[in-house]
């Protein structure tokens, strides 16, 4: 016998724990390009938010070259995938209402822990 499940899955009530993996294509060449081509897969849109210097600030993230060793990912949760593309200095921000993934610049020295 085989016992089934009528419930949803922990990854299906909470987006950011489903498991991904993916390599970007050549014409992925920036961080905001990776992360929105992330998204996309997962029914989830970046949201920029807050203040002119916070945009400001997430808009240098969002250009930086897509490192090498960031080109394929997984397997991860969608978290961890997101949060390595961003870097230590980023706090993972989720709106699950709009679904909306943002970054806030951390206040801890050295980023999160």
């Amino acid at each position: 016998y085989i016992t089934v499940s009528d419930a949803p899955t922990a990854e299906q009530r909470d987006l950011l724990r489903v498991s991904v993996e993916i390599k970007f294509p050549v014409e992925v060449e920036t961080v905001g390009a990776a992360l929105r081509t992330l998204l996309s897969t997962q029914g989830l849109r970046l949201g920029i938010t807050k203040s002119d210097d916070h945009r400001l600030v997430l808009a240098r993230m969002m250009e930086q070259r897509l490192p090498d060793v960031h080109r394929t990912l997984g397997p991860m949760s969608l978290k961890d995938a997101l949060e390595t593309l961003a870097g230590p200095s980023w706090l993972l921000v989720y709106d699950p209402l709009n679904r909306l993934v943002s970054f806030e610049i951390c206040q801890q020295k050295g980023g999160r822990k």
